[in-house]
């Protein structure tokens, strides 16, 4: 599981290195995102334990997002919790692991399902 960040970048690089779309515009945001989605504000993400501000921005957003979708999905091990206490759950992950700003973004625009 702690991997799958680094094997994500490595199949992109591949990915855009057999299609000839090293140039593609923005590549460095995909590769980002994939990599560092699992790094947390405080230092203890994985897999280069950054923190603060060397998390890319998009790799912050992407971890806000992919939180929010682990915890409002119905999974075989659990319900899908609802957006309020999805809310809650990502605002007390804001005081160490996910970016206060992208979690208060999030949540100034939520839309109700």
């Amino acid at each position: 599981m702690k991997t799958h960040p680094e094997k994500g970048r490595e199949i992109i690089d591949s990915i855009l290195k057999d299609f000839s779309l090293g140039t593609f515009g923005h590549v460095e945001i995909l590769r980002n995102i994939a990599e560092y989605h699992h790094e947390a504000i405080d230092g203890s993400g994985y897999p280069n334990k950054l923190s603060g501000n060397e998390i890319p921005i998009e790799a912050r957003i992407s971890a806000v997002a992919d939180v929010f979708d682990a915890l409002t999905s119905s999974r075989t091990y659990k319900a899908a919790w609802s957006n309020e206490e999805a809310f809650g759950m990502l605002q007390r992950l804001s005081e160490n692991k996910l970016d206060k700003d992208c979690v208060e973004a999030l949540i100034k625009i939520k839309i109700e399902y």
